[in-house]
């Protein structure tokens, strides 16, 4: 088996357990806890996906890009990563701290805030990005399934009603130190066997100079993610935990279907940096292939996701969820923008034009954070949604456009034909009003595969392509 089946195999296989996992321990929480608990965990979680940003500003991403180009010892830099890494943690954690004593009045709502950032400290010390750079998708997916395991289980054991609120966190932090051994359990049995250890001269790079590296993309990052979480905050200045409950359920749903988007993050990033280095006049045609292979797979996702989210939040969450349907609808096109716009994003982080990268995140997501407070006051969920969506739909354009200026050639798209089977097999299945979500999904994989071979939407070439490299 090739070297890139055994990263889709073990990609797809190990995050679709932990996905599944995350997603059984979301559903589990909505259900347990109810709409406003579950609203105060999904704050919670989105105030520590900032200190999240700040104890690794984009330093783990040019870690991944250093690694997978080989140009410096392996070990050098693990540590120089994951101290930087940790002394930020340990300071984000102590501003989260002090800023939640101050500004919150609630006590569960910030000893929540203070538990999960405790989770800071471990997440430091994970070497995910580093496994990334190698291509050796199979320890990162282990560690992720087996630490997610341990947390659906202390769920299923400790939480079971509304009470129990704050083992939530205290479950996520076991489930970070948990990732973080194991990982390093890897790390060490490979230095011990000689095999996965660069030989490279041991030069290290200074901590100035990779903070400085980073910046632009940390930058970026914490204001992307700011907007990201921002819905959630506003909701709850705006609106109540309710409301909040009934949009973490529908973005859970699209966080689900972002397992595509890690995928990309973690097999395309390094091959095209790489690729970078070596052989730069091969990017265009790596990134128009990838795209049309996105195209294919989205597409039909998004058209299920809209003709399907009423039956698909009802199974999941239960009937005390159907506002989520309408936020689903919407939120399934900020999943395929979001899924191209990474695609451009990568690329030109990739081509070492961090800044140019960072200005396109940072002028629209400021933008963004503007608009959704209007939009948020006057519409609630509803308003916020169309806000997320509007604002990746813009970034991904400019973003595009940034893609092009650092490859050469042009990109090749064809997104007509997966369009016109997507929609195909949406009537059909709007046809079917009756029929169980058991049976219309296969139906609708069925109908979306026989069109999209009839009309040759997968061509000999991709075959021959994928056969040749994966085969």
């Amino acid at each position: 088996m090739k070297t890139h089946t055994k990263n889709i195999a073990s990609l797809f296989g190990f995050d679709a357990v932990a996905r599944l996992l995350g997603f059984v321990s979301t559903t589990y929480m909505a259900r347990t806890l109810g709409n406003e608990q579950f609203g105060i965990i999904n704050l919670g979680l989105a105030v520590f996906s900032y200190g999240l940003i700040i104890s690794s500003p984009g330093v783990h991403i040019i870690g991944t890009r250093i690694v997978s180009q080989r140009s410096m010892n392996d070990a050098a830099v693990i540590k120089r990563v994951t101290a930087l890494r940790f002394m930020l943690a340990l300071f984000s954690y102590a501003v989260m701290t002090i800023a939640s004593f101050i500004f919150v009045q609630d006590t569960t709502i910030r000893l929540v805030i203070i538990l999960f950032s405790a989770s800071l400290l471990p997440v430091a010390l994970q070497t995910e990005w580093f496994y990334q750079g190698k291509q050796r998708i199979a320890s990162l997916g282990a560690s992720r399934a087996v630490s997610l395991m341990s947390f659906v289980v202390l769920l299923f054991c400790f939480v079971k009603s509304h009470n129990d609120v704050l083992l939530v966190p205290a479950a996520y932090f076991v489930n970070a130190i948990l990732n973080a051994a194991i990982l390093f359990w890897i790390y060490r049995k490979g230095e011990q066997d000689d095999n996965h250890i660069s030989n490279a001269p041991p030069v290290t790079v200074g901590w100035k100079s990779l903070l400085w590296q980073s910046l632009p993309v940390g930058a970026a990052a914490i204001i992307s993610q700011a907007v990201f979480n921002l819905p959630v905050i506003l909701l709850g200045v705006f609106a109540t935990a309710f409301d909040i409950g009934n949009f973490s359920a529908a973005s859970k749903l699209i966080f689900f279907l972002l397992a595509i988007d890690r995928g990309v993050y973690i097999l395309f990033y390094p091959l095209v940096a790489r690729s970078f280095a070596a052989t730069p006049a091969e990017v265009g045609n790596q990134v128009s292939r990838i795209l049309n292979y996105m195209l294919i797979a989205t597409l039909p996702i998004c058209t299920g996701g809209i003709v399907l989210a009423r039956p698909l939040v009802t199974l999941v969450f239960g009937s005390q969820y159907e506002d989520s349907v309408i936020l689903l609808q919407i939120l399934v096109f900020y999943f395929l923008f979001t899924i191209l716009n990474s695609i451009f994003a990568f690329v030109v982080i990739a081509a070492g034009k961090e800044k140019r990268y960072s200005a396109v995140i940072v002028a629209v997501s400021s933008v963004l954070f503007v608009s959704l407070i209007p939009l948020t006051y006057y519409w609630k969920a509803p308003g916020a949604s169309c806000g997320m969506v509007a604002g990746e739909f813009v970034m991904m354009i400019l973003m595009y456009r940034q893609c092009r200026q650092s490859i050469s050639g042009k990109l090749a798209l064809n997104p007509v034909k997966p369009a016109v089977c997507s929609a195909i097999m949406g009537v059909i299945l709007l046809s079917l009003p009756h029929a169980g979500l058991f049976l219309l999904i296969p139906t609708g994989v069925a109908i979306y595969s026989i069109s999209i071979f009839l009309l040759k939407g997968v061509g000999k070439d991709d075959i021959l392509f994928l056969r040749e490299r994966l085969l």
